[in-house]
C-alpha cells in the first residue's frame, strides 16, 4: 500500500524533482529498489546539472547490487557498473556551486568497486585506494538551496561542527554546505569508544 500512495504521488508530479526525490528516498529506505531506481532515473533527467542527482542513482543502484550479488551475480555486476560510472562522472565533472562533493563521492566510489569485484577501474589509478575509517556519517537532504548541519559530539564530549570541523582523535568534518543538498560527511579512522551523538 506505501508503494502504491509514494508511486501515486510520483505521478501527480513528474516535473518536480524535490517531490520525487523524497518519493524515492523513501521507496530506497523501504529496499522497494525498483521503484526507486525509476524515480531517480528520472530525476537525473531532470537535474542532470545537480551530482546529487547522479549520486542518489548511483547508490541505489550499488544498494540492489549488494542484495543480488550472490542470486544473480551477472546482473549485480551491471548494475556496480552503472553505478561507478555515475559516481565518476561526479568526480570528474566540474561543480559550480556544490564544493567538494566529489571528495565524499570518491570514498564511495572506491568502496562500491571494492565490494563489485569488477576488475577495471575507470578512474586513474592514484585515485583508488579505500580508506579505512572506523566510523563514517554521511547526512544528506531532499531540499536545494538549504543549509543543515551535521554536528556530532564525540565519547570525550567534543563536538565536530562548521566551526570546529577537527577534533584531537581525528574526527572530521568535510566542507559546510550552505547552498545544496549536502552531503556532509563526519569520518575518523580510529575511533574512540563510546557513544557518538549526531546532531
Amino acid at each position: 500500500i506505501a508503494e502504491k500512495i509514494l508511486s501515486n504521488i510520483a505521478e501527480l508530479e513528474l516535473e518536480n524533482a524535490a517531490l520525487l526525490r523524497v518519493a524515492a528516498y523513501r521507496l530506497q529506505q523501504e529496499k522497494s529498489f525498483d521503484l526507486a531506481i525509476a524515480l531517480f532515473e528520472e530525476i537525473l533527467k531532470l537535474r542532470d546539472d545537480e551530482p546529487q542527482s547522479h549520486r542518489d542513482l548511483a547508490l541505489v543502484l550499488a544498494e540492489k547490487a549488494d542484495h543480488l550479488k550472490i542470486s544473480q551475480a551477472a546482473y549485480a555486476k551491471k548494475l556496480y557498473k552503472r553505478s561507478l560510472d555515475l559516481l565518476a562522472r561526479v568526480i570528474e565533472r566540474p561543480w559550480r556551486r556544490f564544493n567538494d562533493i566529489e571528495l565524499i563521492v570518491l570514498k564511495e566510489y572506491n568502496a562500491i568497486y571494492l565490494r563489485s569485484g569488477l576488475q577495471e577501474f575507470p578512474l586513474a589509478n592514484k585515485l583508488q585506494k579505500v580508506m579505512q575509517e572506523d566510523l563514517r556519517i554521511v547526512m544528506s537532504w531532499d531540499a536545494d538551496v538549504s543549509d543543515i548541519d551535521l554536528w556530532v559530539t564525540e565519547p570525550s564530549g567534543e563536538k565536530v561542527d562548521f566551526s570546529h570541523n577537527r577534533s584531537s582523535i581525528g574526527g572530521h568534518l568535510s566542507t559546510d554546505i550552505t547552498n545544496g543538498y549536502g552531503p556532509e560527511e563526519y569520518s575518523v579512522r580510529r575511533a574512540m569508544a563510546g557513544t557518538y551523538k549526531i546532531h
